[in-house]
C-alpha cells in the first residue's frame, strides 16, 4: 500500500486523499489548486467516513466542497471531484492508490427544455451521435458531438413537423439510432400526433440533413421503437402498435427504408411495450419487451432477417410484475443479455440467456435493490466483455452504471455517476472508441441533454 492506504488500514478512522509527492500534510491542499487540471486532481481533505470534518483536518467540508468546485477542469464533474474526498471508504483508498487518475467528462449538449427519449451511437468518425426530442418545439434533434467527449456538436433539427408542449410534442417521441452500413445514422421514432412509425436516414455521418419516411401508419402505432441493422445490411425496428397493443416488426426493404415489411410479432393480449431489438449471432434479429398485462418481461427470437412468419416467444420472468424498461445485447458468448425493471421490488435486474433464442432456464440476478431504481435502462457489453448498464435512480433522481463482474452478471460494481439536481432520465449507453462507456441522458433540474463520457470501462 501507498503512505496514505498504510494509514487508512491502521486508522480505518480518518479517510485521508493525500498530495502526489505522498504527504498527508495539510499544506497538500495548495497543491490541490494547482493540480485539478487535465482531469487530475490531488490533496489532503481530512474527513471521516461519514462525511462530517475531522477534529484533526484545517478544512471544514463546505471547504473541502468549495475547494474542490473552484479547481475543476471545465466539462469535468464538480460532484465527482467532491465526491472522492467524502463519499465513503472505497472511493477514497482507490484514489489514495491511484491519486491521479482521470475522472469522467460531462458536457451539457443542448439546452432548453430539450433531451427526452435520447438514443446514443457511436460514429464511423469515432464521435458519439444522439438522437432526441426537443420538447420546447416538438421536434426530432440530432446532435453529432465533435469529438469523443462531446465538448462541442453540431446540432440539426432533423423533423420539425411537432408543436410545442410537455409529452405532447408531434414528433421525436420514443427515439432510437444505429449506424447504417452506408456510415450514416439512421433513426426510428414516433410522430404523436397522429400516431405513426418514422425513419429518418441521414445523408451524411454529421446527420445535418435526412430523408424521412412515414415506414407505418395503421392506426395509433410506433411507440417504444427500438432499431438496429441487420446482417442483410437494412436497418430493422421493433415497436408497440398501440391501436392492438401488439409488438410490431418493420423490416426495410432498403438502406433509408422507402418501403418496408411489417409483422406483428406478438399480439397475445396487451404486449410489446418498452422494446429493444438487437440482431443474434445467427444473424437474426432478437426483441425484448414487457407484457403489462401479465407483469412479464418477454422475448421474441425471429426465425429469419425480416422476423416475418413464426417467432420463438418466451417468457424470460414472470415474477410479480417485471420486465419494464428493457434493454437488450448480445454478449460475447452470443446470448442476449437484457436489462430491465422490476416493478413488485423496484429494482435493476439483469437477464442472461443461456441460449440465442433465450429459451429455457435463464440466469436473473437483482443488480440494484438500493431505493426505487433501475428505470430507463440501456445496456452494451464493454470491451472487457462483460455488460455495462446505464439507468436511473428515482428515489435519489441520479444516473447510476452497473458494470457487471461477469458474462451473467451474477454480480456487479454499481457506481453514482451523476447526482447534480434531478438527473439520469432516458440513459443511453454505447461503447466508444476509446473502449469506455458513453451515456447520453436527459438532466430534469437543467431540462437539459447531458453526456458523459467514462473514463474506464467500468465507469467508476
Amino acid at each position: 500500500l501507498s503512505v496514505e492506504g498504510k494509514y487508512l488500514a491502521v486508522n480505518k478512522k480518518y479517510p485521508i486523499v493525500v498530495s502526489s509527492d505522498g504527504s498527508d500534510s495539510n499544506a497538500a491542499t495548495t497543491e490541490l489548486t494547482a493540480s485539478a487540471q487535465n482531469g487530475r486532481a490531488y490533496g489532503a481533505i481530512k474527513v471521516d467516513a461519514a462525511g462530517a470534518a475531522t477534529s484533526t483536518g484545517t478544512e471544514t467540508l463546505a471547504d473541502a466542497k468549495n475547494l474542490c468546485t473552484a479547481n475543476t477542469q471545465a466539462g469535468t464533474s464538480p460532484t465527482l471531484l467532491q465526491r472522492s474526498y467524502y463519499d465513503g471508504w472505497r472511493t477514497i483508498i482507490n484514489w489514495s492508490q491511484d491519486p491521479g487518475r482521470r475522472l469522467s467528462t460531462f458536457a451539457t449538449v443542448d439546452t432548453n427544455d430539450t433531451g427526452y427519449d435520447d438514443s446514443v451511437a457511436i460514429g464511423t468518425d469515432g464521435f458519439p451521435v444522439i438522437s432526441y426530442r426537443d420538447n420546447a418545439n416538438g421536434v426530432l434533434r440530432v446532435a453529432h458531438c465533435n469529438d469523443a467527449a462531446c465538448a462541442t456538436s453540431t446540432k440539426t433539427t432533423l423533423d420539425s413537423s411537432g408543436n410545442p408542449g410537455l409529452y405532447t410534442s408531434n414528433t421525436g417521441l420514443y427515439t432510437s439510432i444505429a449506424i447504417g452500413t452506408d456510415g450514416f445514422p439512421v433513426i426510428s421514432y414516433n410522430e404523436n400526433r397522429r400516431g405513426e412509425l418514422w425513419v429518418a436516414h441521414c445523408d451524411n455521418v454529421a446527420c445535418t440533413t435526412a430523408t424521412l419516411t412515414i415506414v407505418d401508419a395503421t392506426g395509433y402505432t410506433g411507440t417504444y421503437t427500438s432499431i438496429a441493422i441487420g446482417t442483410d445490411t437494412f436497418p430493422v425496428v421493433s415497436y408497440l402498435d398501440a391501436t392492438n397493443a401488439d409488438l410490431r416488426v418493420a423490416h426495410c426493404n432498403d438502406k433509408a427504408c422507402a418501403t418496408s415489411t411489417k409483422t406483428t410479432v406478438d399480439s397475445a393480449g396487451n404486449t410489446g411495450y418498452f422494446t429493444s431489438i438487437a440482431i443474434g449471432t445467427d444473424t437474426f434479429p432478437v426483441v425484448s419487451y414487457w407484457d403489462p398485462q401479465n407483469g412479464d418481461l418477454r422475448v421474441a427470437h425471429c426465425i429469419n432477417v425480416t422476423c416475418s412468419g413464426a417467432t420463438d416467444l418466451t417468457i424470460v420472468d414472470a415474477a410479480g410484475t417485471t420486465g419494464s424498461d428493457t434493454s437488450v445485447a448480445i454478449g460475447t458468448d452470443g446470448f442476449p443479455v437484457i436489462s430491465y425493471q422490476d416493478r413488485t421490488s423496484n429494482v435493476l435486474r439483469v437477464a442472461h440467456c443461456i441460449n440465442v433464442t433465450c429459451s429455457g432456464a435463464t440466469d436473473l440476478t437483482t443488480v440494484d435493490a438500493t431505493g426505487w431504481t433501475g428505470l430507463h435502462t440501456s445496456v452494451a457489453i464493454g470491451t472487457d466483455t462483460f455488460p455495462v448498464v446505464s439507468y436511473w435512480n428515482a428515489s435519489s433522481g441520479d444516473l447510476r452504471v452497473a458494470h457487471c463482474n461477469n458474462a451473467a452478471c451474477t454480480t456487479a460494481t454499481l457506481t453514482t455517476v451523476d447526482a447534480a439536481g434531478a438527473t439520469g432520465l432516458f440513459t443511453s449507453v454505447a461503447i466508444g472508441d476509446d473502449g469506455f462507456p458513453v451515456i447520453s441522458y436527459h438532466d430534469d433540474t437543467t431540462r437539459s441533454l447531458r453526456m458523459v463520457h467514462c473514463a474506464n470501462v467500468a465507469c467508476t
